[in-house]
């Protein structure tokens, strides 16, 4: 457990990261909402991160080298805030889909889960993540660093950006969440 000198200078390191990241033009500041969105179209995912640690920074480092494009929401201090913004991105179509990193994955999951719209997949295993993807069309991916290491980080990140390309196939489960989703 950190204190909360910790916690906020890791917050302050955050906002660095994000800020050069903008600077170097790597994560644009959002747009206004709208039907299809560039950012989309090139498949830049979302992502929020709360109280990373150098592995989060090595994995995100890593997947940014390997071709991901990201869009950070993390303007505000409040990680409820940031993800509702993402979450909320990523159903208008401004990112293809979005990832948050936290110490431990379950305060994000039930969060995500209540955004309309968003289905968001646990990542414990890249087994996992893809069959989020191919099952239910996940578009949101929730990781819990604490018990990851950076690869599987990096790779959980490299397989649901390449997966949110992809596009998905109609199955049974994805026509009933349509269903559902269209009566809200």
């Amino acid at each position: 457990m950190t204190d909360l000198a910790d916690d906020k200078q890791i917050s302050e390191i955050v906002r660095r990261v994000v800020a050069a990241m903008r600077e170097d033009g790597a994560a644009p500041a959002p747009k206004p909402a709208g039907r299809v969105q560039p950012a989309a179209l090139i498949r830049t995912i979302g992502l929020v991160v709360d109280r990373p640690d150098a592995k989060v920074d090595a994995a995100l480092a890593s997947a940014a080298r390997a071709g991901v494009v990201f869009r950070c929401y993390g303007d505000d201090d409040c990680p409820i805030v940031n993800t509702r913004q993402m979450c909320g991105a990523v159903c208008e179509g401004q990112v293809a889909g979005g990832v948050i990193i936290d110490r431990y994955a379950a305060a994000a999951m039930v969060l995500a889960g209540k955004c309309p719209h968003v289905r968001p997949v646990q990542g414990v295993s890249v087994q996992a993540v893809q069959a989020g993807l191919r099952q239910f069309d996940a578009n949101v991916l929730v990781l819990g660093h604490a018990t990851l290491s950076v690869y599987e980080i990096k790779s959980m990140i490299d397989r649901f950006a390449a997966g949110r390309r992809m596009g998905r196939d109609k199955t049974l489960l994805l026509n009933v969440l349509d269903e559902i989703e269209g009566a809200s």
